[in-house]
This record gives structure tokens, C-alpha cells and sequence, in this order.
């Protein structure tokens, strides 16, 4: 049971990534092109289906909720949007759906996390330059290149438990490889990574309280 919560999770926070609507399309300088790995894990939602969905109408909060309780339901997201047009409750949507309410209240957090970084951005890059042993300026020319702040934080401690250069993570990120495949070539486990994750945080959001 733990070790699928922890996949779920992490699935979770993949999602929150390719939901940012951030493409990183533009290369870190100085890096050699990667060759892609031919077999990808399935994605959540597809690019295209965001967009589709984005034009329907559909808020991106929406869509990270369906897509997940889609999955977990073995439901499309387009039968899980339209039973929940109809609660107008995603708990509602899930309990119907047969889909537990504790993976909701991991979304709730995650959602949470979400918004403390976008409302905290000085004292997250601060942090994070004296977490991962760079520059302030260095984390800047992250985000320049089109790199989202929350992948830093997932690249940083990739980085940290790998051993391996964030430029390099990030190139992978780039290259579209898998969440799954990223933490193949990197040689770390869904277990290790979460839990680094989850102190990360931790520290991050006590110095956010220390400096209010």
C-alpha cells in the first residue's frame, strides 16, 4: 500500500508539471543533445487533450482533477468531466466513480504546494540556490529558459540523490522523457525521491513562515 501511494503521488506531481503550460522548449546552453529513449510511460493526459479541453472551457484545476480521477477510475476524462458538471462536487464525482477521497486530499495538498511557490517565488529560489550549491542568478536563467519553478524543486533533489548536474536532469525534461524513465537513467526509486521531496518542502516552507 505504500509503495503504490507513493507512485500515486509522484504520478500526481508529473501531472502538476505537464499541466503548468510551460513548454521548455528552449535547450540549456552547453548541453549535449540526449538521445530520447524510444519506449515512454503512458502519459496522464496528452498535450493535445489539454488544449482540446482548454478551449471547451475547462479550467486547468478542472483538468488535473479529472485526469487523475480518470485514471484511477478507468473512466475517460471527457465521462468523468461530464458526471462532475452534474455534481458540480469532485468528492461527489469520486465517490461515485469508486475512487478513494484520500487521493483528493493528496491532490488538496498538492494544489496547496502549488500556490505557496507561486506566492513565494523570491524565498523559494532562495532556498533552493542554497539547497542545490548555485546561484540565485543561476535559478533566474532556469526560469528565463522557460524551466517552471516546481521542476527545480523536483530537478534539485534528482540532483542531490543522483549526484548527476541539474542542467543535465533538465535536459532530460526537455527531451519529453517519461517521469518514470527520467528516474531510470538517474538510478532512483519513487520511494527515495518522495521522501527527499517531502523534507525539501518541509524546509522550504519553514523559511517562507520564518521570514513572514
Amino acid at each position: 500500500m505504500k509503495k503504490i501511494t507513493i507512485v500515486f503521488f509522484t504520478m500526481v506531481a508529473a501531472v502538476f508539471l505537464q499541466l503548468s503550460g510551460t513548454a521548455m522548449a528552449s535547450p540549456v546552453k552547453n548541453i549535449p543533445v540526449l538521445e530520447k529513449i524510444q519506449k515512454q510511460q503512458k502519459r496522464l493526459i496528452e498535450k493535445e487533450k489539454i488544449e482540446e479541453l482548454t478551449e471547451q472551457g475547462y479550467t486547468k484545476k478542472e483538468i488535473f482533477m479529472g485526469a487523475i480521477i480518470a485514471r484511477k477510475s478507468n473512466k475517460s476524462i471527457d465521462e468523468v468531466l461530464a458526471l462532475y458538471q452534474k455534481t458540480k462536487s469532485w468528492e461527489i464525482t469520486a465517490k461515485e466513480l469508486g475512487v478513494d477521497i484520500r487521493d483528493l486530499q493528496k491532490i488538496e495538498s498538492l494544489q496547496k504546494w502549488k500556490k505557496l511557490v507561486e506566492s513565494n517565488s523570491a524565498a523559494v529560489i532562495s532556498y533552493l540556490a542554497q539547497y542545490s550549491d548555485k546561484s540565485e542568478n543561476d535559478i533566474k536563467d532556469y526560469l528565463k529558459d522557460g524551466v517552471p519553478l516546481r521542476f527545480l524543486v523536483s530537478a534539485a533533489a534528482m540532483s542531490k540523490l543522483s549526484g548527476r548536474e541539474m542542467d543535465e536532469i533538465i535536459s532530460y525534461k526537455q527531451e519529453e522523457m517519461s517521469h518514470h524513465d527520467i528516474l531510470k537513467i538517474l538510478e532512483i526509486s519513487e520511494e527515495k525521491l518522495h521522501k527527499e521531496l517531502e523534507q525539501l518542502r518541509k524546509n522550504i516552507e519553514d523559511n517562507i513562515n520564518e521570514t513572514k
